[in-house]
C-alpha cells in the first residue's frame, strides 16, 4: 500500500526498519470495501536536549492511496492515532 501511495519503496522499507527495531507504537490502517486505502505509523524516539533525552512519538509514514487523497482519510488517521496514544499515557508534544 505504501510503495502504491508513494510510487516507491523507502516508506515501506521504513516500517520494516520500524518493527525490526522494535519501536512501533501504533499502526492504523483505513479501508473501504474490505480494500486497505490509507495506513499510518507511530514509532518512540528519542529527542536530545540540553536537559538530555526524552521520550517522543514519531509519525511516520502516512500513506493514502492516490484514489482517495484530499477525502480527509490521513487527517482522520491522525486524530485517531493521537487520540489512541493519549489513552496509552504518551505525552504527545508540539514544538
Amino acid at each position: 500500500m505504501n510503495e502504491v501511495a508513494f510510487g516507491r519503496s523507502d516508506e515501506a522499507d521504513l516500517i520494516d526498519r520500524l518493527q525490526a527495531e522494535g519501536v512501533v507504537l501504533l499502526s492504523l490502517v483505513a479501508e473501504v470495501d474490505s480494500k486497505i486505502i490509507g495506513h499510518i505509523l507511530f514509532s518512540r524516539m528519542r529527542v536530545e536536549t540540553a536537559q538530555g533525552p526524552v521520550a517522543a512519538v514519531s509519525l511516520a509514514p502516512m500513506a493514502v492511496l492516490p484514489g482517495h487523497q484530499g477525502r480527509q482519510v490521513g487527517s482522520q488517521l491522525v486524530r485517531r492515532g493521537l487520540a489512541e496514544l493519549r489513552g496509552r499515557s504518551e505525552r504527545i508534544r508540539c514544538v
